[in-house]
């Protein structure tokens, strides 16, 4: 399905003819950080059942996030913080293992068994930053088959402007239930 596809394909580096957007800071900087233990659990969806689940675990100052990675393969592991900005949640990831360190964001919603996940999109991402965008970032690859894009603004930036983005710049929303 869609969603799988889209959680699953935003946290791998492509191969070349790719273009693709990291975020050199974090948005969790302590005082805006928060713990819940009812995040951590098993959570499915339709789009996992032959994958496993997303598993969300506390680790030390921060959360474990495994996201299955289909055919067999094995999951993605993020460290994650949780933060609230603008009366929104998100978690901060970092890819463990995966290269280049960078962040990726999801926006939260949760309420007991349930779990809705939204992904920036890249697509959005890429041509804002081609455009005339005031969101700083540097163009540190540009070749015709690989171009990489890393935005640099300070994490109170990187805040305002999840904060203030448009429906547009969100993937379709992923629902999850906690596994019993």
């Amino acid at each position: 399905m869609y969603a799988r596809a889209v959680l699953i394909s935003a946290f791998s580096l492509c191969l070349a003819g790719c273009e693709q957007v990291f975020w050199l800071h974090p948005i969790a900087e302590g005082a805006n950080e928060i713990r819940d233990s009812d995040l951590v659990g098993r959570w499915v969806s339709d789009d996992f059942s032959d994958d496993g689940a997303l598993v969300i675990d506390e680790e030390g100052d921060h959360y474990r996030v495994q996201l299955p990675n289909g055919g067999g393969k094995q999951p993605l592991i993020f460290k994650a913080r949780l933060v609230s900005s603008s009366g929104a949640l998100f978690f901060d990831l970092v890819e463990q293992d995966g290269g280049l360190p960078h962040h990726n964001f999801w926006r939260l919603e949760w309420r007991q068994e349930r779990l809705e996940i939204e992904l920036l999109s890249e697509s959005y991402l890429l041509d804002l930053l081609k455009s005339r965008s005031d969101l700083p970032h540097e163009l540190v690859r540009d070749s015709p088959d690989d171009r990489l894009f890393v935005i640099t603004a300070a994490p109170e930036r990187i805040r305002e402007f999840l904060a203030a983005a448009p429906p547009a710049a969100w993937t379709d929303r992923t629902t999850l239930r906690r596994a019993e």
